[in-house]
């Protein structure tokens, strides 16, 4: 739990390390897993790096054995897939500005967050 009583799903840290080089967050877009529409957010023309995923309490109770996943769209040509519960970084190619977004695959669970994070370089 955190000092004002809300409890803390993860921890996204302000910088992060990729391919030795650094980024600092620069945004971050969040939403439930159970409904309603995931996160889409923008990225910068220059190189980034997008972290993404969820967190919380992402048991399937509405279709056990079906499992759910998440997909992002809007920056690369290859499919990317994670598992619920799950997150990590995702290079996004220097050149045109993207928008990263969240699609759920297979069954949503009733709790849980999904979130994109965006990492720009330091200078």
């Amino acid at each position: 739990m955190a000092a004002n009583g809300t409890r803390v799903l993860a921890e996204i840290p302000e910088v992060v390390e990729y391919h030795g080089y650094r980024y600092r967050l620069d945004g971050m877009s969040t939403g439930p897993l159970a409904s309603g529409p995931l996160p889409r957010t923008s990225a910068p023309a220059g190189p980034s790096v997008v972290v993404w995923g969820s967190a919380g309490d992402t048991a399937l109770t509405a279709a056990p054995g079906t499992p759910g996943s998440l997909r992002l769209d809007g920056v690369r040509e290859a499919r990317e897939d994670r598992s619920l519960g799950t997150w990590g970084p995702t290079p996004v190619p220097a050149g045109s500005a993207r928008t990263p977004s969240l699609v759920a695959e297979g069954s949503r669970p009733d709790g849980g967050t999904a979130f994109i994070a965006v990492y720009t370089l330091e200078s």
